[in-house]
């Protein structure tokens, strides 16, 4: 069984199914998911890619404590009885590469636990067709959602989605002339477009972009799983302008609209390390970072 265990919040886990299935199917082997991590009680992200018709898997869990007792001790022993004795290990050597090589050796006689976060799409691309087949969401949208979603289709609509939150505690939060310059752009490639604005600060937003030209409109409601609410309309749009970020990636990604704008922040934090995950046809656009007070 090749087992990859499961990553983050909802982005990180969308890359970790993508290649633990693909893996796994290229092998001929069981998958087996852990998501051990997110089903614990205390930890601060869901196991959200359970809301999609993902398939072909077998679900891992087992006990995960946080105390001290429990991070020396036993949580070691609950993830040896949840995986096996006997598994060995892989993890990832370098996240900004993407390195098939790491996976040689490993067949499906015998029993591996895959550790990494492998965001590239190298590792999925052969069968991405059934990636996009099972990435659909099961959930019906709330009456908001399906109002916005109405908007969203019935116009030249472009999401923009602004991460604020945990990217303003660790200092790489974009200035809003990024934002700017990118609604720039669109306004000259589009006629009359919409942007549908995603964040979980919107107040930031709204003065960030108060006496702009242009029509935005603001997505904040309540909603159960108002998470993926805003990843599936931020997805529904013709066009996306997006945060590096893995949520974001992945709306832009699985856009079908053929003649989509895909518009990104280009900063020397960030590499840009292979052209299957940052196409060309994606629209790079210098993005500082906000100024610190």
């Amino acid at each position: 069984m090749i087992i990859f265990r499961l990553s983050g919040g909802f982005g990180n886990q969308l890359w970790s199914f993508a290649a633990g299935y693909s893996l796994a199917k290229e092998l001929g082997a069981e998958f087996g998911l852990d998501t051990s991590t997110q089903d614990a009680k205390w930890f601060f992200r869901d196991t959200e890619i359970e809301n999609y018709n993902i398939e072909g898997y077998k679900k891992i869990s087992y006990r995960l404590g946080k105390g001290k007792v429990d991070r020396l001790l036993l949580n070691h022993i609950c993830r040896r009885k949840g995986i096996g004795l006997f598994t060995s290990s892989v993890n990832e050597k370098d996240k900004d590469k993407f390195d098939p090589s790491i996976f040689e050796g490993i067949s499906k006689d015998i029993n591996v636990y895959v550790i990494g976060d492998w965001q590239h799409k190298g590792y999925f691309k052969k069968y991405e067709s059934d990636i996009r087949k099972m990435y659909v969401y099961k959930r019906e949208l709330s009456d908001p959602g399906k109002e916005l979603l109405e908007s969203i289709r019935s116009t030249e609509s472009v999401g923009v989605h602004i991460r604020r939150g945990d990217y303003v505690r660790i200092g790489i939060a974009l200035d809003p002339e990024f934002y700017i310059k990118a609604f720039e752009y669109i306004s000259q490639k589009l006629n009359d477009p919409v942007i549908f604005c995603f964040s979980e600060d919107e107040e930031w937003c709204r003065k960030a972009f108060e006496g702009l030209p242009y029509d935005i409109r603001y997505t904040g409601y309540e909603a159960d799983h108002k998470n993926l609410e805003d990843f599936e309309l931020l997805r529904a749009c013709k066009h996306q302008i997006i945060s590096r970020s893995t949520f974001s990636w992945w709306a832009a990604f699985l856009n079908d609209n053929e003649n989509k704008i895909t518009v990104v922040p280009d900063n020397d934090i960030w590499i840009r390390s292979d052209k299957e995950t940052w196409p060309d046809e994606w629209v790079y656009i210098n993005a500082p970072l906000e100024r610190q007070e």
